[in-house]
C-alpha cells in the first residue's frame, strides 16, 4: 500500500508542476516558476521512496528533498511580497506627486 500511496503522491506533484509551468508562461511571475521547480523535487523524492519500499521514518534523509522543496517555496512567496511592496510604495509616491512636479518630471523625459 505504500508503494502506492508514494506513487500517487509523486504523480500529483508531477501534475501540479506542469500546471505551474503552464501558470508561468501565461504570466511570466517568478513565483510559478520557482513552483514548477519545487513540485517535481518532492515528486522524485515520493518516486524514491515508493520504488524502494522505504518509509520516511526508517530514512531520514528523505526528508533533505522536503527541506529544499520548503525553501524553494518560501524564497518564492518572500520574492513574491517583496516585490508588491516595492510596487506598492511606488504608487504611493507617484500619488503624493503635484500635478506640478509631473509636468515638469514629462517635460525632462521630452
Amino acid at each position: 500500500m505504500y508503494p502506492l500511496m508514494c506513487g500517487l503522491m509523486s504523480a500529483l506533484c508531477f501534475v501540479a508542476a506542469v500546471l505551474f509551468l503552464r501558470a508561468y508562461r501565461r504570466t511570466r511571475d517568478r513565483l510559478f516558476a520557482i513552483f514548477a521547480i519545487a513540485f517535481p523535487i518532492l515528486g522524485l523524492s515520493q518516486l524514491y521512496l515508493g520504488i524502494f519500499n522505504q518509509p520516511e521514518v526508517d530514512y531520514p534523509p528523505a526528508y533533505i528533498p522536503r527541506l529544499l522543496t520548503f525553501a524553494l517555496i518560501l524564497i518564492a512567496i518572500v520574492d513574491k511580497n517583496r516585490g508588491v511592496r516595492r510596487r506598492t510604495l511606488r504608487l504611493v509616491q507617484r500619488s503624493q506627486e503635484t500635478a506640478a512636479q509631473r509636468q515638469e518630471r514629462q517635460r525632462d523625459a521630452v
